[in-house]
């Protein structure tokens, strides 16, 4: 009998670090920390696209401009444009390029969504974004996962002509 106390204390315990060590840095609103970014800025990125139990390597370009939005290009490694969107300063969405595995309405439901609950300011809904560390994101939605990885930023004024929705200016 008096082995129940112990064993009633000991289960606690590992329930309760149990939970501690299965909790992960998680923020369900990834644009509080747009700060961390520069407000003008070039930025490359890795991706692993997963979708329905396959995954895809991509490689992203993101420009970043104060006065003009920002501008995402997605591409396979070997260089094919998946997806081109530029989302300007009041939220608007410009698909520039699409493919067929990127189409336009996915490109400016999802991906549109997805660059703006890491870098933007125009939040509509509650993002998925998993923050690993500072240049670490998971986003997960009910059918595709995108693991992102923040490579390489370069500070600085970007041209004013990749905001432009008439041009397709490559970067």
């Amino acid at each position: 009998m008096h082995f129940r106390p112990r064993l009633t204390i000991i289960a606690a315990l590992v329930v309760l670090l149990a939970v501690g060590c299965t909790t992960t840095k998680t923020k369900t609103n990834a644009g509080a920390f747009e700060a961390q970014f520069p407000a003008n800025a070039f930025m490359t990125h890795r991706a692993i696209f997963t979708a329905r139990g396959k995954q895809f390597a991509l490689t992203g370009y993101l420009v970043l401009s104060e006065s003009g939005g920002k501008r995402l290009i997605i591409s396979q490694p070997m260089g094919q444009t998946m997806a081109d969107v530029l989302v300007t300063r009041d939220g608007t969405v410009h698909v520039m390029q699409s493919s067929q595995g990127f189409k336009p309405e996915w490109v400016r439901r999802y991906v549109a969504a997805d660059l703006e609950c890491i870098f933007g300011e125009h939040l509509k809904k509650k993002c998925r974004v998993q923050i690993l560390d500072p240049n670490h994101f998971v986003i997960k939605h009910f059918f595709y996962k995108v693991d992102l990885r923040i490579v390489e930023t370069k500070a600085g004024p970007q041209p004013q002509n990749l905001f432009d929705p008439t041009k397709t200016q490559k970067l």
